[in-house]
């Protein structure tokens, strides 16, 4: 049997040593405790722990806050904190925008989670790593002067993975599966401790995505306007709003707009008519099914995907209406189905659309009319679902085996859902539902690996166990000094303590103040 020889070194320097490795970005450390001060001691060396039999060498170790330090038994010693090199990934940048989003939330599917680890070591300035285990996926991140230890970090928890160091040469950095399984031999080790129940798991995972994005087309927008104290209104409820006729319609207005509201009481009613009398209409809550809260504020785009100058984007809201013609002899009204238009203000909060031009028809076709009416008007328009309850938003559940009764949420606001109503059917039609079922069921798929059940233990060890944190062996320390040598690992699982920030609404509420109750 070979002789044990119990020695540890730091840049060739004997001392004693005590040095733990974990997973993830945070470093290793432990102390080491030197016999006599040294005139130098080096800010990065070497650092090797043997007993004979096995040797562990850790490349690029740091030495910070040295000391001197005196006991009545054991006189002046020189000490010194150590750390792994992965002390220095609290600096570094990266910047680059991957896997952009199209406007359907499919993935450009340009650059693999495997690769973006990549990039993140090597801004880590490492070399020479292993990845075992990554899935073929394609996150979108954007990066912008990014901490890259940080983003690697973000990339791993999402998806599962662990980061660990290896005993290879220069300690390559490995990442692997969260919670893989693995074993420990039963050689030399004298104490085991042994978890009698796993840890507390939640009943299901919950993965809940961005708030449903719903387009639906609007019917019969009514004309509106301003009235002399800033309220909206409908046109025929304006304050100054033309009288004289024997029954109320859209044609008093026609009139006085032929005469340009020459006859109306004063000249700031003359600006607001000119202002407002067929360039606004607005939405009829009245006759809607659902209500204006629901809706409002509207979005900038619609669910609809097209190509706009050759690039795919979300199309801009847009209505169908009709228009009257001309020819010098007789008035032609159009139908709405023949006239898109795009080119309007919208007032998204009010739900208001502003032309630059009045939009009216005649009152009747043919040679003779007495007036101009209401044009016909129908928005499609799109917004958030605001109902105040789950469905407002896509989610996705996946059971754990032996979980408590509650379930625990993780939030992925990029994975929006696209609906359209079917004026036909009266259903919503998701337009992006695979895609996002796919991306959603890959995130779930990693994330359920944080929650594999397993009974956690500690084994200690005689000597130096050539052996590093991986899988679900969470944390390995050793101790070299003059009693000996001892290894010590932590066997278990990790549930990951995810940030779970509330959902803020990403529009501002409303701050413009008007009678609903008037256009209904």
């Amino acid at each position: 049997m070979a002789t044990q020889l119990i020695t540890a070194y730091f840049d060739g320097k004997p001392c004693e040593i005590e040095f733990s490795l974990g997973l993830g970005i945070v470093p290793g450390s432990g102390t080491a405790i030197f016999s006599e001060i040294f005139e130098h001691v080096p800010k990065r060396g070497t650092l090797e722990m043997s007993d004979g039999i096995r040797t562990i060498i850790l490349y690029d170790v740091y030495a910070d806050k040295p000391r001197d330090e005196y006991s009545a038994e054991n006189g002046h010693s020189y000490t010194v904190t150590l750390y792994d090199r992965r002390c220095v990934w609290k600096w570094g940048k990266i910047t680059g925008h991957y896997n952009k989003k199209s406007p359907d939330g499919s993935s450009a599917g340009d650059t693999t989670l495997q690769r973006l680890i990549e990039l993140c070591l090597m801004a880590l300035n490492e070399h020479g790593f292993i990845l075992t285990g990554v899935p073929t996926v394609y996150p979108e991140v954007l990066w912008e002067f990014e901490n890259p230890a940080n983003a690697l970090n973000t990339l791993c928890e999402v998806y599962g993975l662990a980061i660990s160091m290896t005993l290879d040469v220069g300690n390559p950095i490995k990442i692997m599966p969260v919670n893989k399984r693995t074993s420990l031999p039963d050689d030399f080790c004298e104490n085991f401790v042994t978890g009698l129940e796993g840890d507390l798991l939640p009943q299901k995972i919950y993965l809940v995505g961005g708030r449903k994005v719903i387009q639906k087309v609007f019917h019969n927008l009514i004309p509106v306007g301003e009235d002399l104290d800033g309220t909206i209104k409908k046109i025929k409820d304006l304050t100054y709003a033309p009288s004289g006729y024997d029954t109320y319609s859209d044609e008093q207005w026609g009139r006085e707009y032929v005469a340009m509201f020459s006859n109306l009481s004063s000249d700031m009613a003359r600006q607001l008519a000119l202002k407002c009398i067929f360039k606004w209409y607005a939405i009829d809550w009245a006759t809607e099914i659902v209500d204006s809260e629901v809706v409002l504020p509207f979005l900038s785009d619609l669910s609809e995907v097209g190509i706009v100058e050759g690039v795919e984007k979300h199309l801009d809201p847009y209505v169908l209406m009709n228009k009257v013609t001309w020819d010098g002899v007789t008035y032609d009204i159009s139908d709405e189905e023949d006239n898109k238009e795009t080119k309007f203000e919208f007032d998204k909060d009010l739900g208001i659309i502003k032309f630059t031009k009045p939009q009216y028809v005649s009152n009747a076709e043919g040679t003779a009319v007495r007036g101009f009416t209401r044009a016909t008007i129908h928005l499609t328009a799109a917004y958030e679902s605001k109902y105040g309850d789950e469905g407002d938003f896509e989610f996705w559940e996946d059971v754990i085996v032996d979980g408590t009764e509650l379930p625990v949420i993780y939030k992925a606001e990029e994975l929006v859902g696209y609906y359209v109503k079917n004026e036909d059917t009266g259903a919503y039609v998701c337009l992006n539902e695979s895609i996002i079922d796919n991306q959603a069921n890959d995130i779930l798929r990693q994330l359920k690996q944080n929650y594999v059940v397993g009974v956690p233990y500690v084994k200690t060890y005689v000597g130096v166990l050539r052996v590093v944190p991986y899988g679900r062996l969470k944390n390995v320390t050793w101790r070299v000094d003059s009693s000996g040598a001892q290894t010590v690992v932590q066997y278990g699982i990790n549930i990951p303590l995810r940030h779970m920030p509330t959902y803020e609404e990403r529009l501002n509420k409303r701050k413009l103040s008007f009678l609903l109750d008037e256009l209904k």
